[in-house]
């Protein structure tokens, strides 16, 4: 038997800990290293994941099939920044000596055509 909810779901506005207004979280993450944006971006693609699968168990289709679309949108920004961090690795030899690209900046990035 399943539980029904009794309160419905209130989402944040805002992230704990922030002082600022969204608009400034967003020009904050904006200034972060690009390889960090991408960690930021990957973490918002895997939350949509998570979701868009909740919100289809819930029988709540055409969210989830709007949600599904994210991810991948989510993934051409993910692989842009990746592009521009490749472009601006070799100019950051001291920043990366003190802190270390992610991981996952070590691969090739494929480009179309360029």
């Amino acid at each position: 038997m399943s539980k029904k909810r009794t309160q419905p779901k209130i989402h944040p506005v805002s992230v704990p800990g922030f002082g600022g207004s969204n608009h400034e979280l967003g020009a904050a993450i904006g200034k972060m290293r690009y390889d960090q944006i991408v960690s930021v971006l990957e973490g918002l693609r895997s939350e949509i994941q998570v979701q868009a699968e909740k919100d289809g168990a819930r029988k709540r289709y055409q969210l989830m099939a709007n949600l599904m679309m994210m991810p991948a949108l989510i993934g051409k920004l993910i692989d842009a920044f990746e592009k521009v961090f490749w472009i601006c690795e070799p100019h950051m030899k001291d920043e990366l000596e003190k802190v270390p690209a992610r991981k996952a900046q070590k691969r090739a990035v494929v480009t179309d055509g360029e």
